[in-house]
């Protein structure tokens, strides 16, 4: 069967070939996608015309402007990428001719956050899409890692006495509250003893942990595990690698207690319990 050239001219972009595909960044559709005309390439005694969508991306539902005029516009669905294909039967099947238009994306939401990233690339793309979809679907709050045991790891500022009220409220503030004996204080919004809560900007939105968890708390440099043996509560993690100097903050050591140094690149170990730590 013969085949027709379809030329594909995008709004705002250099003017299309017969035949030859266009492909565009997804920035070219979110968010105001640019109006889509169609015709063909050096086609004579053409009489009737029958355009339509092979097949669109998923989640878009562009509409042909019309069906069997010689030149049909159409607009890509906003910020949903992928290619359309295009067909157009010409003479009631006499002539056949496809080309598609693709709008691309970097898929930079396949990509795993580093820790400490706070930010993504868009609010339609970019890591946290990926991250609420998968790690984070059963979880409220964000910052959410994988530890190397693969238990839930997130950061705090601290562990703080649930008694009295927060030590800040600013947006995205996150602290583990302790088991403090007392009224829970009100200023944390309904929250309960060992909560993981964060500051939404108007209130404190909280989390009850689960056994397992682990957190990193900011200010005093170490590990937390939840552990919920008929007395739940959140215990520093004895042995934590993530800092430097002594984590631990073990001033005099204990038989088995351990720490890596980033800047020496040396593990040190204490196996007599006095001041002395010794290189492994």
């Amino acid at each position: 069967m013969p085949v027709v050239e379809i030329v594909i001219d995008v709004a705002g972009e250099a003017a299309g070939s017969p035949g030859v595909a266009r492909s565009f960044n997804y920035s070219k559709i979110d968010p105001t996608p640019p109006l889509v005309t169609l015709s063909l390439g050096d086609v004579t005694g053409v009489i009737s015309f029958d355009w339509s969508f092979v097949s669109q991306p998923i989640g878009a539902g562009a509409v042909l402007s019309s069906t069997t005029v010689p030149s049909p516009t159409f607009t890509p669905t906003v910020a949903v990428s992928g290619t359309y294909l295009i067909q157009c039967v010409v003479n009631g099947g006499e002539v056949t001719g496809r080309n598609a238009l693709a709008f691309l994306t970097e898929y930079l939401s396949l990509r795993k956050p580093a820790p400490q990233e706070t930010t993504q690339f868009s609010a339609t793309r970019g890591w946290e899409v990926a991250l609420s979809d998968t790690v984070d679907a059963v979880d409220v709050l964000g910052g959410v890692a994988i530890d190397a045991r693969g238990a839930r790891r997130r950061t705090v500022i601290d562990v703080v006495d649930c008694t009295a009220a927060p030590p800040t409220e600013v947006s995205g503030d996150r602290y583990i509250l302790d088991t403090s004996v007392g009224v829970v204080h009100a200023n944390w919004d309904g929250a309960v003893r060992n909560d993981v809560v964060e500051f939404n900007g108007t209130v404190w939105e909280a989390t009850s942990p689960s056994e397992g968890w682990v957190a990193f708390v900011d200010l005093k440099n170490i590990d937390y595990r939840f552990i919920d043996d008929g007395t739940p509560i959140w215990e520093g993690i004895t042995g934590s690698v993530s800092g430097s100097g002594n984590p631990n903050g073990v001033a005099s050591g204990a038989i088995g207690q351990f720490y890596w140094d980033l800047t020496s690149h040396v593990l040190y170990i204490n196996h007599d319990g006095s001041t002395g730590w010794y290189v492994v």
